[in-house]
């Protein structure tokens, strides 16, 4: 079943949507300030066994978000116990994490002890994970295991697609064989490297940056066994969230059941999480640009070039306060942000040169 719980002892630190255990989920859906998560899991259509997948969305009380998805290695005893320990795990330590800059070591030390604890069982089992940090201006990605994160943005161009830890996917990754090779290769099923191994690692990526309409997809291998990056690709691209998701669950679901010649098909279980973000998302990620181009000393131009061209992502209050930041000894007041052809600022008692034209009370340009 899926639950909504604030761990005991936390004062609404955190918010926590569990699957886990599951035969069937339908999609859910989740809107935060950062953006729009769904998220589905499902069955193999050839189980009649428990879904070995375990999926969590988490939301902190300033808005970041952390998304992973858990796949219990099928072929071992009690995938879905070794994937709900490492889901139960990464709550544990998250609902104690105790500020942004901690958040990195904590994912890391929650996976570390998932992979102690699934060890400790001594009943066999493993699982895969691949996790998602979402800031306000970035996010960052973790995985162990055969797991993936595609990134994309909404014009079909694959930004980053993470690295399978399995023969296979590390033949793909040096150029050995092709992409139509890997996804037909016998041994694609092989993953060498597991939470429940004394050899486990941990990837992590670095910080990354989304763009409006991008899209990222956490999913567990039922969809990259079935689907090719680019045609998961062309079906995330476009279309509301919800329609995006259905036909992306709909096109694995015939690949696994009734696959033209010539494609691949893997029955499997099968959990997708996506992630699109909103303009606030973009906006604190443009915020940032500012901020980084007013360190030092001011120069005349550089506010009103960072301003002209980002005017028409911010709202009044992301401008002033971007600003205002490295300004605070200046008055400065914004009395138009969206004109067509122009904007116009003051900062009392300074003077400005935009365009060759020299103003005595503020700064102004046009298009």
């Amino acid at each position: 079943m899926d639950e909504t719980a604030k761990p005991q002892g936390v004062d609404s630190a955190i918010e926590v949507f569990r699957f886990v255990h599951h035969v069937d989920v339908p999609m859910r859906s989740f809107d935060f300030s950062l953006g729009q998560v769904l998220v589905f899991s499902g069955r193999s259509p050839r189980k009649t066994t428990v879904n070995e997948d375990a999926a969590i969305v988490i939301s902190f009380a300033d808005g970041r978000l952390v998304l992973a998805v858990a796949d219990g290695v099928g072929g071992l005893k009690s995938g879905d116990v070794a994937a709900s320990i490492a889901i139960e795990a990464l709550i544990d330590r998250l609902s104690i994490s105790t500020s942004v800059d901690s958040l990195r070591s904590d994912i890391v030390d929650a996976i570390e002890k998932a992979n102690r604890a699934v060890l400790d069982s001594k009943i066999g089992c493993a699982t895969t994970i691949v996790i998602v940090e979402i800031g306000f201006d970035y996010f960052r990605i973790y995985h162990v295991g055969d797991s993936m994160v595609l990134h994309t943005s909404n014009r079909g161009r694959i930004k980053h697609l993470t690295v399978p830890h399995s023969p296979v996917g590390m033949a793909l990754e040096a150029g050995l064989i092709q992409e139509q090779d890997a996804i037909h290769h016998e041994f694609r099923h092989l993953v060498s490297n597991v939470i429940g191994s004394e050899s486990m690692r941990i990837e992590i990526g670095p910080p990354s940056q989304m763009t409006a309409r991008d899209t990222l997809v956490l999913a567990s291998d039922g969809l990259f066994d079935n689907l090719l990056p680019a045609e998961i690709t062309e079906v995330v691209r476009k279309g509301d969230m919800q329609s995006m998701q259905q036909k992306l669950i709909d096109a694995v679901k015939q690949r696994m059941t009734s696959p033209a010649t010539g494609e691949p098909s893997k029955p499997d279980d099968l959990t997708i999480i996506c992630f699109r973000p909103k303009a606030v998302m973009k906006a604190t990620a443009i915020n940032k640009k500012i901020t980084e181009r007013l360190e030092g000393n001011f120069s005349c131009r550089s506010v009103p070039i960072a301003l002209a061209k980002l005017s028409q992502w911010f709202d009044r209050d992301l401008i002033t306060e971007a600003v205002k930041r490295r300004l605070p000894r200046r008055r400065l007041r914004i009395r138009r942000l969206f004109v067509p052809k122009g904007m116009v600022c003051e900062d009392t008692g300074h003077s400005f040169l935009v365009g060759i034209i020299p103003m005595d009370t503020g700064i102004r340009w046009v298009d």
